[in-house]
């Protein structure tokens, strides 16, 4: 399932992105992504349910199966984005992706911390800034 897109910025607020565990297929050029996964909400339960959702190590994933120098996966539920997002505190931003488009306030993000969105196909964490 495809679920390229765009990020931005409302009031003059910046938002970054950065790749979460892609791999050879997937591509970040500014705050623009092309990604796929290999499940839909349907599937990705259900390989959750079996415990088969996390991503195979390079230890366990045949050599041809590198490409790149990023493993290829079984699994791709735990590819994603990283976003910064900079700005006046009404900065508010935007994910515009081929599943659909949502906005989240930044007090939303701080105060709820995990939000789904596009019923259940988007996920929203909060992950604190290190260094």
């Amino acid at each position: 399932m495809s679920w390229d897109g765009s990020a931005r910025g409302s009031d003059g607020g910046k938002v970054a992105v950065r790749e979460w565990l892609f791999d050879e297929s997937d591509a970040i050029k500014d705050a623009t992504w092309q990604a796929s996964t290999q499940h839909d909400k349907t599937t990705a339960e259900k390989a959750v349910a079996r415990g088969k959702a996390a991503p195979v190590s390079e230890y366990g994933v045949p050599k041809e199966r590198f490409a790149k120098g990023r493993p290829s996966r079984r699994s791709t539920l735990g590819k994603g984005l990283l976003l910064d997002v900079s700005g006046p505190r009404s900065a508010t931003p935007s994910l515009l992706t081929k599943l659909g488009d949502f906005s989240v306030t930044p007090a939303d993000i701080a105060k709820r911390r995990d939000m789904n969105f596009l019923d259940g196909r988007m996920r929203l964490r909060l992950a604190r800034a290190v260094g």
